[in-house]
């Protein structure tokens, strides 16, 4: 299991060209239906995504990926762009389908062999 945090900053790499394409400013997830969704690397007009099906390993120092080319800007890919969380929006609350609030959202894990969220802490 990989705590999502210790994701981001990590450097993503190209391994075809041996390129380094920056560092993941976010992770995306879709918690409804478990899905790790894929990467932001960049930040600004610079920020662009990469799809979890185009990331070859999720290492404990980088990102892999097989070419530059999976490095897509946001506009192409319209569910990261979707899923993606506005990091000013602060904790999100977690409730009920009857919607009871039951706490805030914490720290997410996903399994990076099976690229799902394999758990969730709530708080409070």
């Amino acid at each position: 299991m990989r705590d999502i945090a210790s994701i981001v900053g990590l450097r993503v790499i190209a391994a075809r060209e041996g390129r380094d394409l920056g560092s993941v400013t976010q992770v995306v997830v879709d918690l409804a239906s478990g899905q790790f969704e894929g990467v932001i690397v960049g930040k600004g007009p610079l920020e662009k995504g990469i799809e979890a099906n185009d990331i070859t390993v999720i290492g404990v120092d980088a990102v892999m990926v097989e070419t530059h080319k999976v490095v897509r800007h946001l506009s192409e890919l319209p569910r990261l762009l979707e899923k993606r969380r506005d990091p000013r929006e602060g904790s999100r609350e977690v409730l009920t389908d009857s919607g009871t609030r039951v706490g805030t959202l914490g720290t997410i894990y996903i399994d990076p062999e099976t690229r799902r969220v394999s758990r969730y802490e709530v708080s409070g």
